[in-house]
């Protein structure tokens, strides 16, 4: 084809093959189109960010230069247009407008795949994605994980598997509503996703569960993100337990079999914590993790959201005031820090 250049401009919805494309009947809108395709004889191929940096490039070439404009359509809807820089061709094979139209049909014919495959793409991405956290969902566990963990089985590479829930998540959800419950969950499964390992995969297994598996005989750093992952919880007064398995290749057991025990470890870690609560000094440890026995209340330490969910917890909050004194009678320092925040509110109240 005998021209000087090719330019190829099409709607946004055409170049993203979207399943809800909507296209034009009559007229253009440059803002809503990208140039595909651009090439010519000076430069070659290039590339513009806009049609408008098109256009500018084509007004700063030769002033003799003759442009040809070809509208792109799918049947009556106008999809785009090619621009022929100097087509010397037409001039002596006009029958290349019949050959446009058998491209165009194909050309419509590949959109409607690219359709296709990108709605199977958005159908997977919903059957393997949990709705409210975005992280990836059970299933995604199973279909990824299971055939990872027999990969690394095979070539004698163990892994870790992390088991963790929220601190009663019911009780929580039944108190402040299942809006708060959910807004909780959010909180959590963007630490642990942001704070997870390179290479690692964090999942929602269900409910308030959530599963991290950690590829490779990585213990240590596995045990840096659970503390990571506790002191940045605790730090908006949220609590979870978690239990922390490392495979054994060889040992015959599955990676059902390691989930139930990491299961177990971490149920196992909420009996320890209710027979005997673990204060902070006695610092952290990958199996029993540091919870006090009761946190005093601050201003700092709240991580409940300014909406009328988070008003009425800050009220009770101050209405279980009481309760958290009886329970702290033994402790001067929790005592102190109670006593100067009820000064502090009795000031502001007077201020």
């Amino acid at each position: 084809m005998k021209c000087d250049g090719v330019y190829v401009v099409g709607v946004s919805d055409l170049a993203a093959a979207r399943n809800n494309a909507h296209f034009r009947k009559h007229g253009y809108d440059i803002d809503d189109e990208v140039v595909l395709y651009a090439d010519d004889k000076d430069n070659g191929k290039l590339e513009f960010k806009s049609v408008n940096d098109l256009m500018q490039y084509m007004q700063s070439v030769d002033k003799n230069t003759c442009y040809m404009y070809c509208s792109l359509h799918f049947r009556d809807e106008i999809v785009g247009y090619v621009i022929l820089r100097n087509p010397e061709f037409l001039y002596d094979h006009p029958e290349q407008f019949d050959i446009q139209s058998a491209l165009l049909k194909r050309l419509e014919n590949l959109f409607k795949q690219k359709v296709l495959e990108n709605t199977n793409n958005e159908l997977k991405n919903l059957y393997n994605h949990d709705a409210l956290t975005g992280l990836y969902n059970r299933v995604a566990c199973n279909e990824m994980v299971i055939p990872m963990f027999a990969e690394l089985e095979a070539q004698n590479v163990g892994c870790t598997i992390v088991f963790l829930d929220v601190d009663d998540f019911k009780d929580i959800n039944d108190t402040y509503g299942h809006q708060y419950g959910d807004e909780l969950l959010k909180t959590v499964a963007r630490v642990l996703d942001e704070q997870k390992p390179e290479g690692s995969m964090v999942y929602r297994f269900g409910g308030d569960e959530f599963i991290v598996f950690i590829p490779g005989d990585r213990h240590d750093t596995a045990e840096k993100y659970i503390k990571r992952v506790y002191d940045i919880m605790e730090q908006h007064s949220l609590f979870i337990s978690h239990g922390i398995i490392y495979t054994r290749p060889g040992s015959g057991k599955s990676f059902d079999d390691y989930l139930v025990s990491a299961d177990t470890k971490m149920y196992q870690l909420k009996q320890q914590r209710k027979q005997k609560p673990v204060s902070r000094s006695e610092g952290f440890h990958p199996q029993v993790a540091s919870r006090p026995a009761q946190q005093p209340i601050t201003q700092t330490n709240t991580f409940w959201p300014d909406t009328e969910i988070g008003t009425r917890r800050k009220t009770d909050q101050l209405i279980d005031a009481r309760q958290a004194v009886n329970a702290l009678r033994d402790d001067p320092d929790a005592m102190q820090q109670l006593a100067e925040y009820a000064l502090q509110l009795a000031s502001e109240r007077h201020v």
